[in-house]
């Protein structure tokens, strides 16, 4: 971009030299201009006013009907003149108080037949008061009514089951062949901690039992597995180490030593092609490459000076011949212009064009200082606006003081570009007209001297390549010829570079070869790399040969980790059946003791034990079943007799009458008595609820008489507001008044809309001029304006078009314009490339600096992430890989290698999808867990990151995950179930928790 600036920068500049100006054409073309543009105006002037009395007749016109209409409604309004301003809610308040008082006077009259009734209705009921004043005491008697009933019908039952009781204990205790007086039957009883004891021993029995027998199996089974373990390994021949084979393999593929020698023989097969196809091209020379290559070719520094030199004196040649004509057809032009050419003026300088300059910028950074300040300068800026605003636009603001400067520097501007020329022209020609002569034959002497030097230059340039056999063509062409000898130099270096690579790539094939046959020895598997292999044949067969080693120590060392677990297996098992024995013995000792206190020998079995105990537990469970029957005997006669003394005393006291009817039956007296004092109950709640209406219907009555006051005196000022004297009055006035509302609604919208069409004049003032015009009148008038507008607008669009084509001939032949054009074209090209050559180093120097910044912190978090990823790539992996190493190519580029337990090296490129994403997964986690030490976890989203891992891995990635989890959240995202179910069956309950997103919420 810069150096398509610098470039366009030379052209505008050749551009703006070429310009030139004739002041005649400028000036007859300039005046046409002006003629047409005064033209212009004045049509554009007349067409403003004729549209201006177009859209006032058209307001006319539009505002005669609402006149008509204005007038109508003041005549309908005259009859309506007396009528009383009520307020809106007039009618409202008259129907509310004719509707209060209707309603009212019949309230009041039902209120008083209602009190009547009440009265009468009170005046026939009588309560017994004795009998509510022991209402409670009756209620609890009733209430303990059916308790007493049932006490009287349980006492035989009850009598019945406890002589029953007493004859089952007999019969449990001679089953229990234990003779035990009556009154010591609570000697049979067992603390409760040692019945407990005789149960959990006997639960322990059948245990102990089969945990010996199951104990001597086992030893059985483990000393069977460790000899068939011990056969196996007996069989299975020790494995040579693999380590110096692993590192010859990786050796041997770092760089595709194959693949690069390819490339190097078809790189070096093309570039001897393409030597031979341009040398064949290059003119002037006959010979080989490598001849080319030696010749001593002038340097670019030599042919640039001699084309200099020679262009320089062409150029002077040319140019003093163009001069002498140039300078002759002047001589002549500057006596016939020196005439037409009228008195100078007084113009401009280009030093009051700075000047004014100047004090523009000075003007706009007092502009920039006011906005920064807010409104409120100090004191000294303040007064730098003062002065500024006093020279440019006193009495004004500094936003015209700055107008004011700006328009003044582009006047100057302006004259300099349309005046200065003629000026600076005629005294440039009159100087020039009297020194022509005398230039004129200095400027042949210096011609001469020109074509002389010319001559030798060349004579130089031929001498130059003479001596290399060479008949040269002109410089420009000669270094177009020295370019394509250069390409053909490089050429042959690269060929020579290409054939080295080539020998070194042979050589070092060579040696990974040896090293993986001495590796293949070593481990005594020589056999299998024949001698003339390809490398890449031999690393197949190396790698077979590791993977084949590296299965076979892995089933060895996978047989003596299961020959220690065997050993270990006997040893427990033995130790277990050992405990077994004294686990068995222990329980017969305590069992025992235990049996003992049931009167039971040491041998006796558990189930006869459990059957003395339930025995026992028979027998005292129905001893105190009987205590229990006897207790509840003795309470039912208790309470028969407090109930029957109760009862007696109550009814003494309220209904004497009943007394006979209790001697014969409790329970009927009691419910006759309950009987009376619901009665009385009854009465007196029905009493109290007659007189709270009584007073509710006192109350309506006097509320009724109060209501029918206030609306009297509601309609009174209702009417007094109206201007009558009757009630049946007041409808005939609100339509009235609604009648002559609703014309004063209509007359102010009317009204609103003329002066809406008024167009800012009084309304009154606009009525009077509308009503001077006819429709008809009008309707001519707008006719006649239209057609005059068009033909305005016509006018005024060719008039448009030629000042548009005046302009453009004055802007082509305004030389000194275009000119200045071309100036400002530069100024700004010559700003663009400082900016983007500004902008260019600041970008080097932050690519450097990122560069850095990025090589530092490789250098400071490379160690621990690698670290890390490797634990983790080990963990994702199953132990198939142990850790992650980094490494570079031949390139020096790093790379990423797996390293297997066994030392053995893996490439990206050897790996599997699935491991590759694996090792992909370690090192972003790794990454994300060192950057969560530095700042605030943030969340860790991934999706379906597993369908490439078998159930093995996958298992491991979400163990990974959940101990991921506890350093910051981690969201999991899966359509497939059988990722769930591994979570389910493989990661602890508060690990992990599922959320099913159902489909149609997701679409919704």
């Amino acid at each position: 971009m810069i150096n398509a600036g610098i470039e366009e920068l030379k052209n505008l500049r050749k551009q703006r030299d070429a310009a030139i100006v004739p002041p005649a054409e400028w000036e007859a073309a300039e005046a046409r201009l002006r003629a047409c543009e005064r033209e212009l105006r004045e049509v554009e002037q007349e067409l403003k006013a004729r549209r201006i009395e177009h859209g006032r007749l058209e307001r006319v016109r539009a505002s005669l009907p609402h006149v008509s209409k204005r007038r109508r409604l003041l005549e309908e309004l005259e009859p309506l003149a007396d009528v009383p301003a009520l307020p809106p809610t007039f009618s409202t308040e008259r129907v509310e108080a004719e509707t209060l008082l209707r309603t009212s006077h019949a309230a009041a009259q039902s209120a008083a037949e209602e009190i009547r009734r009440l009265e009468e209705t009170l005046a026939g009921i009588r309560v017994p008061e004795e009998l509510l004043n022991h209402r409670h005491a009756i209620d609890a008697l009733r209430d303990e009514l059916s308790r007493f009933r049932s006490a009287e019908n349980d006492r035989p039952g009850l009598a019945s089951r406890r002589a029953h009781l007493e004859r089952e204990i007999q019969r449990l205790m001679r089953d229990l062949e234990r003779p035990t007086p009556v009154e010591q039957i609570d000697t049979l009883r067992l603390p409760r901690g040692q019945r407990r004891r005789i149960e959990e021993l006997a639960e322990q029995f059948q245990a102990r039992i089969e945990g010996q027998q199951r104990a001597i199996a086992a030893v059985r089974d483990a000393e069977r597995e460790l000899e068939a373990i011990q056969g196996e390994l007996d069989r299975t021949a020790e494995v040579p180490g693999t380590t110096e084979l692993a590192l010859a393999i990786q050796r041997a593929e770092r760089g595709a030593l194959d693949d690069q020698l390819a490339e190097a023989l078809r790189k070096l097969t093309q570039l001897r092609a393409d030597a031979d196809a341009k040398l064949s091209r290059l003119p002037l020379f006959q010979g080989t490459l490598e001849e080319l290559a030696h010749l001593r070719v002038p340097g670019a520094e030599t042919i640039d000076r001699f084309d200099e030199q020679l262009r320089r004196a062409t150029e002077t040649v040319e140019g003093l011949q163009g001069r002498i004509a140039e300078m002759q057809r002047r001589r002549d032009e500057r006596k016939t212009a020196l005439d037409a050419l009228q008195a100078v003026q007084d113009v401009p300088t280009e030093e009051s064009l700075e000047e004014a300059r100047r004090q523009r910028d000075a003007g706009w950074q007092l502009v920039v200082e006011a906005w920064m300040s807010d409104g409120a300068p100090d004191s000294s800026l303040q007064r730098r606006i003062d002065a500024f605003v006093e020279q440019f636009a006193p009495g004004l603001d500094l936003p015209a003081a700055y107008r004011a400067s700006v328009d003044a520097a582009d006047e100057i501007a302006d004259r300099l570009r349309r005046e200065a020329d003629r000026v600076a022209q005629k005294a440039q020609w009159q100087a020039e007209l009297a020194a022509a002569e005398a230039d004129l034959e200095k400027l042949r002497e210096e011609l001469a001297d020109a074509q002389a030097r010319l001559e030798g230059a060349q004579q130089q340039w031929r001498q130059l390549w003479r001596s290399l056999g060479i008949e040269p063509l002109t410089p420009r062409e000669m270094r177009s010829w020295r370019d394509d000898q250069l390409q053909l130099v490089a050429l042959a270096d690269a060929i020579r570079d290409a054939e080295t690579t080539v020998a070194d790539l042979q050589r070092r094939i060579a040696e990974r070869r040896e090293d993986l046959v001495a590796a293949l020895a070593a481990v005594g598997r020589s056999d299998v790399l024949p001698a003339d292999a390809p490398l890449s044949d031999a690393i197949d067969r190396s790698r077979s040969v590791l993977r084949e080693l590296e299965e076979r120590r892995t089933r060895r060392a996978a047989l003596l980790e299961r020959l220690a677990d065997a050993r270990r297996r006997v040893e427990d098992a033995r130790r277990a059946a050992a405990e077994a024995d004294a686990e068995l013995k222990r329980w017969q000792g305590e069992w025992a003791d235990a049996v003992r206190a049931l009167g039971l020998e040491q041998d006796a079995k558990p189930t006869r034990a459990r059957a003395v105990m339930d025995t026992i537990d028979e027998i005292l469970k129905r001893v105190d079943e009987s205590h229990s029957v006897s207790e509840r005997i003795d309470e039912i006669d208790r309470y028969l007799r407090a109930y029957q003394e109760r009862a007696r005393e109550l009814i003494d006291r309220v209904a004497p009458d009943l007394l006979a009817t209790f001697e014969n039956s409790v329970e009927l007296a009691v419910s006759e008595l309950a009987d009376r004092s619901a009665r009385a109950q009854r009465d007196s709640e029905r009493r109290e609820s007659l007189r709270e209406q009584l007073e509710s219907e006192q109350r309506k009555l006097r509320e009724a008489k109060t209501a029918i006051e206030t609306a009297s005196e509601r309609l009174c000022k209702l009417c007094e507001q109206a201007g009558c004297s009757s009630a049946d009055e007041l409808p005939a006035i609100e339509e009235r008044v609604r009648q002559r509302n609703e014309l004063m609604n209509e007359l102010r919208n009317v009204e609103a809309q003329l002066t809406t069409l008024a167009g800012g004049k009084e309304l009154q003032q606009w009525l009077a001029e509308v009503e001077t015009f006819e429709p008809d009148q009008v309707d001519a008038q707008l006719k006649e304006l239209a057609d005059g507008i068009a033909q305005l607008e016509e006018q005024q669009k060719e008039l448009s078009t030629r000042r548009g084509e005046l302009r453009n001939e004055l802007a082509r032949i305004d030389g000194s314009d275009r000119a200045a054009e071309l100036q400002e074209q530069m100024e700004l090209l010559l700003e663009s490339i400082r900016s983007n050559a500004e902008q260019y180093i600041r970008l080097r120097l932050a690519q450097q600096v990122l560069r850095q910044a990025m090589e530092r912190f490789r250098e400071r978090s490379q160690g621990p992430v690698l670290q890390r990823a490797g634990e983790i790539f080990a963990h994702l992996t199953r132990g198939s890989f142990a850790s992650i190493c980094a490494d570079a190519d031949d390139n020096g580029h790093p790379k990423l290698l797996g390293c297997r337990p066994g030392g053995e090296l893996v490439g990206v490129e050897g790996m599997s999808d699935g491991t590759a994403d694996q090792l992909y997964l370690a090192l972003r986690l790794a990454l994300l867990e060192t950057s969560l030490q530095r700042r605030e976890p943030i969340p860790f989203i991934i999706d379906d990151i597993l369908v490439m891992f078998d159930d093995d891995r996958a298992t491991a990635a979400l163990e990974v995950l959940a101990e991921f989890a506890d350093k910051t959240q981690v969201i999991y995202f899966t359509h497939h179930q059988h990722i769930v179910d591994l979570a389910r069956e493989n990661l602890a309950d508060g690990a992990f928790c599922v959320h099913e997103l159902v489909p149609e919420r997701v679409a919704s």
